[in-house]
């Protein structure tokens, strides 16, 4: 069984002062104790040369240190992070030899490098977090790591192992990643079936001004020079319309495309304004192809489950196949009436998502991880993310380069030699019958 201990880092500031951090101790069987970090220790890795630690280290007889980087008292993403928290509990329950140490501060101020120095101090052998994105982005900006680590997100950088510390790895569920994954599978089935003038169709909402998961879509697509058109669609309008490709429709999409074009136009120009610039007039030139003569036997939609419900009734009949990521799961139609009542217009749909969110129902959850089954989708992804980053930490902290886990959020291979992101490959799921069921993973 795990020992979760909690270490509190305090970051004393006044003007133009900056005292040491102080770690307490509040295990249940330790008395509470404080003392200053003395600024002139070494840490178990210098500041000009990164190694991980040497096998005399991490020994199998004593248990293996997890230091848990958790967000500030104040921050937004605590609430979140606790789940996060309470999956690296569960997992670290089914080792015998496994401690866990949470870094916690009620500071703003401390940074990642503070808190990275305090788990040192205390012994861990390797860090778990943070999970925020700029946090990530700050971790690796720093000149060098103090210990291994797994970050709980991909950083804006490049992943290239060669520009990043050696004794980092990223874990992530990211949302563009598993739309490139679900590309890479529609591209199969369209090579097994489809005829040279038919294309691939990408449905997304008009309304909304996220296009990370469509450029997901779209950037496998146009890499494997697979003919696609992006088609915008208005939901607060589709109900009046009986076809999703119809003159009507493409009237109403191309006066939402123009408007936001002349929002864009307004804006003070920068790179991000200026891609989306270009992605819209793109929709927009596509928009007049986008008629009932063009097939689109496989569909891929970057929609909600109650969005993707209303406009897959309207797809043509030689629509094969729809595919769709995380944001298309309707949920357990055993214990949600709204999930329940999509599942049937979801019917033969196919999307990617954490395992969790399917094998288990309350009770076997409750027997697999002696705890309360987390409610809402999104709290049970970040369990099983918590979940497998405990056992890649055990990996990680026992020097492997290369390792493979068959977890809760999917299968994940990871390569440190060519990547610091440990690759995600999730479970591809089936709406049939009124089930949720899980299909045989894909890795290539």
């Amino acid at each position: 069984m795990s020992v979760l201990t909690s270490l509190r880092t305090v970051l004393c500031c006044s003007v133009g002062l900056a005292l040491p951090l102080a770690v307490f101790g509040t295990e249940a069987t330790d008395v509470p104790k404080t003392f200053p970090l003395d600024p002139t220790i070494t840490p178990r890795v210098n500041h000009t040369e990164e190694t991980l630690p040497s096998p005399t280290t991490v020994s199998e007889v004593r248990p293996i240190t997890v230091a848990v980087i958790m967000p500030s008292d104040n921050s937004p993403m605590l609430t979140a992070f606790k789940i996060v928290l309470n999956g690296l509990i569960a997992a670290g329950g089914q080792h015998s030899n496994l401690k866990l140490i949470a870094i916690e501060t009620s500071n703003d101020l401390t940074t990642v490098e503070q808190q990275l120095q305090a788990a040192v101090i205390a012994g861990a052998d390797v860090a778990v977090g943070p999970l925020q994105k700029d946090r990530v982005d700050e971790l690796l900006e720093l000149p060098y790591l103090p210990l291994p680590v797994v970050a709980l997100n991909i950083s804006t950088h490049d992943g290239n192992p060669e520009k990043l510390s050696p004794l980092l790895f990223q874990m992530s569920l990211s949302t563009e990643q598993e739309a490139e994954y679900v590309a890479q599978q529609a591209i199969k089935l369209y090579q097994q079936k489809s005829a040279n003038s038919d294309h691939i169709a990408i449905l997304r909402d008009v309304s909304k001004a996220d296009y990370k998961v469509t450029a997901g879509f779209e950037d496998v697509l146009s890499q494997n020079q697979i003919p696609y058109h992006t088609i915008p669609i208005d939901i607060n309008t589709l109900n009046s319309s009986k076809r999703l490709f119809s003159d009507a429709q493409n009237a109403i999409v191309r006066h939402q495309l123009k408007l936001q074009l002349t929002q864009l136009n307004q804006e003070l120009p920068n790179e991000q304004n200026l891609e989306q610039q270009a992605t819209l007039q793109r929709q927009l030139q596509q928009l007049p192809e986008t008629n009932t003569l063009t097939l689109y036997p496989i569909v891929l939609v970057a929609l909600s489950s109650p969005e993707a419900a209303l406009a897959i009734n309207r797809l043509p009949r030689e629509t094969e196949q729809v595919f769709g990521i995380s944001t298309l799961n309707p949920g357990d139609p055993e214990t949600n009436a709204t999930a329940k009542s999509l599942i049937y217009d979801l019917n033969n749909v196919q999307f990617v998502d954490s395992p969790l969110l399917v094998k288990y129902d309350a009770d076997s959850f409750q027997a697999r991880f002696n705890m309360p089954m987390p409610y809402s989708l999104t709290a049970k992804r970040l369990f099983a993310l918590g979940h497998d980053a405990l056992n890649a930490a055990f990996h990680w902290a026992h020097q492997e380069q290369r390792f493979s886990i068959s977890g809760e959020a999917g299968e994940w291979d990871a390569n440190r030699d060519a990547n610091a992101q440990i690759k995600r490959t999730p479970a591809t799921i089936l709406i049939q019958d009124g089930e949720l069921q899980i299909l045989s993973v894909d890795k290539h």
